[in-house]
């Protein structure tokens, strides 16, 4: 909670070890906290030269590029990822940006339902993210009833796992949306 503090020590260890991911990974996360988006940049693109396919560091490349607006490079780095990584983090993070992209040029439901199917298939639905971006893709093909059903089987997930209200609220802020008939657009 002291990201400035975090910020300096994160850069001072980086000059120690340029090539640790998970230190790289801390330091763009508080990065995109304090919304310095062209130094998230750079040291997401430098996680993903060390390791091309680190979900955490893909996931804070494509933040990146939805928060300044770039939505076609941001569909283009989450679809490279999928061709060129056997990850279902990466089919994860393309699926929900098809589903809920502000920019409809960007959208595809279908594909996004799709990648969603395949993801959750092989984790019999036990990972409470996957089954939110099968939620939103539901959403976003129409199918509000089984959007519904699948982002409480989400929600019920996590509650299981005793978590801190902040992490339940986007999941329920989006079966609120759901129910209202309404799919995501992440902006």
């Amino acid at each position: 909670e002291r990201g400035d503090e975090a910020h300096a020590l994160l850069y001072r260890v980086l000059e120690l070890a340029p090539d640790d991911v998970d230190l790289r990974n801390s330091l763009v996360r508080i990065l995109l906290e304090a919304e310095d988006f062209d130094a998230a940049e750079e040291h997401a693109a430098q996680v993903l030269e060390l390791s091309p396919c680190n979900t955490f560091g893909l996931a804070q490349l494509a933040t990146v590029l939805r928060s300044t607006q770039r939505y076609a490079a941001q569909g283009e780095l989450l679809r490279d990822a999928v061709e060129r990584c056997d990850s279902d983090g990466a089919r994860n993070e393309y699926a929900f940006f098809l589903a809920t992209s502000p920019d409809a040029s960007q959208r595809d439901g279908t594909r996004a339902l799709d990648l969603a199917k395949r993801i959750t298939q092989y984790t019999a639905g036990a990972l409470p993210d996957y089954l939110d971006t099968l939620a939103t893709s539901y959403a976003e093909t129409g199918d509000f009833e089984r959007a519904i059903a699948v982002q409480r089987q989400a929600i019920e997930a996590l509650e299981a796992r005793d978590l801190e209200d902040a992490v339940l609220e986007p999941y329920r802020a989006r079966l609120a949306e759901f129910e209202a008939r309404r799919p995501i657009r992440h902006e």
